[in-house]
């Protein structure tokens, strides 16, 4: 049997929903997915925060990513499981996480069996954390969830750490029931007492109060997504980093170092990274302690100073000067000028590609798709059109 599965193993869809007819013209089209309509709403949200005064966000964040591993994730109301379909969110949240906020870190853990135990230890690279979600899900989910060892694990993880940046759990959760061994809501207490931030996603297909109440107590998000879709649009929407409250997060001067990429000759032996044990010719040397390391960004293992490239920086410093937010023109296709407007992006035509709106820029009046729409303010961090006309973003 080939990979083309039956009609019955497929996906329910309301195809019909999807077709929309313009009231003058009569003229059919495809409407806005919810992949749009969240991607568009979630963007005016975040923009509306942002411009509504001057929002400070950290440039730094510690985040502890939680997952449930119990025999709840075996359910195939997402396919092929609610196991395999969280860690392939988890993954892709991680790569992009890495790619938003290169200069911070993130943890790996996870609950099965009524217990939490660590799958990635807290540091700056993604290809170790997505292989320990592989292996994790090698292992198997059974037992059951414990909502409490997840967030007292999270909590000794976070409070050792320093204040100058954001401390944030993020908990993807997929039982309607938590087996713990004390009092939840008093850990919730702690946590809020200690302004950790915790936001829980529920793939449990239900709303379940205690993980409402960790999430709202502490000053977090929580979701319940309809489908595998709308897991990857909620988690999305912790890449940006967190409004930062004046009592939360002081202001703070922070030592860093930008080593150079240096190459060893071959008359000369290599040298051993100090982070990983492999000898190799090609590394970072260390500005302080001229240790050699395989990586950037990275916290030297040998003095402690947080290494990186001024890239990752540039990267880091976008989420406080985010692109103006993108005026909405409908497109009806009727006209012969409709027929003519195209994405300044993609050079996609929009009446051809059955767009009901094209976004416009306030600086330099370009005309966008609604994908790259999403991915200039997303992604991207610039406007292709001001940056051709020489526009300066930041004025």
């Amino acid at each position: 049997m080939g990979s083309k599965e039956y009609a019955w193993e497929a996906n329910f869809e309301r195809s019909w929903d999807k077709i929309q007819e313009d009231p003058q013209t009569g003229r059919l089209s495809a409407s806005e997915g919810i992949a749009q309509q969240l991607a568009r709403k979630r963007r005016r949200d975040s923009l509306r925060e942002t411009l509504r005064g001057k929002v400070r966000r950290g440039m730094m964040r510690f985040m502890v990513l939680a997952l449930d591993f119990s025999r709840s994730m075996n359910l195939t109301d997402m396919r092929p499981s609610r196991a395999e379909v969280v860690v392939g969110a988890a993954q892709l949240f991680v790569r992009e996480f890495y790619d938003q906020n290169p200069i911070s870190q993130l943890i790996i853990i996870a609950t099965r069996n009524g217990v939490a135990t660590v799958l990635s230890p807290l540091g700056s690279n993604p290809v170790a954390h997505i292989k320990a979600l592989s292996d994790s899900l090698a292992v198997g989910t059974f037992g059951e969830a414990s909502l409490q060892n997840l967030l007292v694990q999270g909590l000794a993880i976070l409070d050792a750490l320093p204040l100058y940046a954001s401390r944030e759990i993020l908990v993807v959760f997929g039982s309607i029931a938590t087996c713990d061994p004390g009092d939840v809501h008093a850990t919730i207490g702690e946590l809020r007492e200690k302004k950790i931030t915790v936001s829980i996603v529920c793939v449990a297909g239900a709303e379940v109060y205690v993980l409402k109440s960790a999430s709202h107590e502490t000053g977090g998000k929580h979701f319940v997504p309809m489908n595998e879709e709308h897991l990857h649009l909620h988690m999305q929407m912790f890449l940006q980093p967190p409004q930062v409250r004046a009592d939360t997060l002081a202001p703070s001067l922070i030592r860093m170092g930008f080593p150079v990429l240096r190459t060893i000759t071959s008359d000369l032996p290599p040298k051993k990274c100090l982070n990983d044990l492999i000898e190799r010719r090609v590394g970072y040397e260390c500005p302080r302690c001229s240790a050699w390391l395989s990586d950037v960004p990275i916290e030297c293992v040998l003095c402690g100073l947080t290494l990186l490239s001024s890239p990752h920086l540039a990267r880091s410093y976008h989420h406080l000067f985010p692109v103006p937010r993108f005026t909405e023109k409908s497109v009806s296709g009727a006209a012969e000028a409709d027929q003519q407007r195209a994405c300044s992006a993609c050079l996609r035509s929009l009446a051809a590609g059955g767009e009901s709106v094209a976004a416009e820029c306030p600086r330099c009046s370009e005309e966008f798709c609604i994908e790259c729409d999403s991915f200039i303010h997303e992604s991207l961090h610039n406007c292709p059109g001001c940056e051709n006309g020489g526009i300066f973003m930041y004025e």
